[in-house]
């Protein structure tokens, strides 16, 4: 039942909890930081410069770049100029739940597609990482991400 109100929450979060309001600035910088972004996305960059960007547009409160770093939590991000390289950033299903959870709440452009994303992800979890995704949004911004970030949950601890 707990499982349900948690998929049943990250459905209507972008509904209930809108971002905060942004100035023109926050709003230009964000926008700058994210085409920086999408344009370096499926490029020859290399992998750990993608995930600085996308971390820095994520923090920035740009919902495509917040499921980014989803999909590189969960293992889900391919890029075909970066073979060998998608295992920089061990996989991890609470943060790209986090990350998910939190383009939700910044709107994302695409909230069906995005909650798949969820759900896949939550289908690795059990409930004690659930609780703990749900946790970490509440401080999403402190959260670094990155390849040194470390955030402890049942995957990581061995």
């Amino acid at each position: 039942m707990k499982t349900l109100a948690v998929i049943v929450c990250g459905v209507l979060l972008a509904a209930c909890m809108g971002p905060k309001e942004l100035s023109e600035e926050e709003l230009a910088a964000m926008r700058s930081q994210f085409e920086l972004t999408h344009t370096a996305c499926c490029s020859k960059k290399p992998m750990v410069e993608k995930i600085e960007l996308f971390c820095k547009a994520a923090h920035l409160g740009q919902p495509e770049a917040q499921e980014y770093l989803g999909r590189i939590y969960a293992g889900r991000y391919v890029n075909p100029y970066q073979q060998g390289q998608q295992n920089l950033i061990p996989q991890n299903p609470v943060l790209a739940l986090m990350w998910y959870d939190i383009a939700l709440q910044h709107r994302h452009p695409d909230p069906l597609m995005l909650n798949d994303l969820r759900l896949d992800a939550m289908s690795k979890m059990d409930q004690k990482d659930l609780d703990l995704a749900l946790s970490l949004q509440k401080n999403w911004r402190d959260i670094p991400c990155g390849v040194q970030q470390k955030v402890t949950t049942k995957d990581t601890e061995n």
